[in-house]
């Protein structure tokens, strides 16, 4: 169970790393279905092994997806 979180960890990872390049394959409907995925089952994952670093990165992972909301929501109100 441990080898599933720590490959759910580097998963995350890779996702913040295309978040900070602004990959358009992570915000594709595609990007963002397995980003929800992802992040559903890391705190799946977390209440089944208690890996503190599980919660950790999907914490950081929602983080992500609420920032982006918040970027999205304010240039689009933009003129």
């Amino acid at each position: 169970m441990k080898l599933f979180a720590w490959v759910l960890v580097a998963l995350h990872l890779i996702i913040t790393i295309l978040w900070i390049a602004n990959s358009p394959a992570l915000f594709s409907l595609a990007g963002i279905v397995a980003w929800l995925l992802l992040i559903a089952g890391g705190f799946v994952l977390y209440f089944k092994t208690n890996h503190m670093a599980v919660i950790v990165s999907s914490s950081f992972m929602v983080f992500l997806v609420l920032l982006t909301g918040l970027i999205e929501w304010t240039v689009s109100s933009m003129p």
